[in-house]
């Protein structure tokens, strides 16, 4: 394997779930997210089951107009609310319920992170397949996302405020 690190040993991940396992072994060959990159993410639909995980990275530079519309329903009001936080703004204890300060600082801009990404790419090929009719369909996907959080490698990672909106319905492996 690509990683050093072991992630069968970290994860509350059902052995006797096949999609389960096919992702964490993806994300266990696959690079590790750089310095930059700090998180990826694994995503995979059951529906699908000829297709390869999806392994996307988090980057500043993704283009979140290409988001299916499904996904991007909700960006420019989540980033409002990230802008408004970034102010020095009080909107988000408004809005979100129970998110520390420390979720927006490291929230970024909405839509960038690699679940979103990676869920996104599983979103079409589900349309392609005709298997992804609405939003209700993203509890087809399941997803794990790892990141770069200590020097002890890679460990689970929650989804940020955005992300959880975004793809609220994905089954998120280890950590909601």
């Amino acid at each position: 394997h690509a990683n050093t690190l072991s992630l069968h040993d970290a994860l509350p991940i059902s052995t006797a779930n096949p999609s389960e396992v096919k992702i964490l072994n993806a994300i266990e060959d696959a690079r590790l997210p750089s310095n930059s990159e700090k998180v990826m993410a694994g995503a995979y639909s059951p529906d699908l089951p000829s297709s390869d995980v999806v392994i996307k990275y988090n980057t500043k530079t993704a283009d979140i107009t290409a988001l299916e519309p499904e996904l991007r329903q909700h960006i420019e009001y989540l980033q409002l609310i990230k802008d408004d936080f970034d102010a020095g703004g009080k909107l988000y204890q408004k809005l979100y319920s129970n998110v520390p300060s420390g979720k927006m600082l490291t929230a970024d801009k909405a839509g960038i992170h690699a679940e979103v990404l990676a869920t996104n790419e599983v979103v079409k090929q589900l349309k392609v397949a005709g298997k992804f009719n609405g939003i209700q369909d993203l509890n087809k996907i399941k997803v794990l996302v790892k990141g770069k959080v200590s020097s002890r490698g890679l460990e689970n990672m929650c989804r940020c405020p955005h992300c959880f909106q975004i793809i609220d319905g994905v089954k998120i492996l280890g950590n909601q």
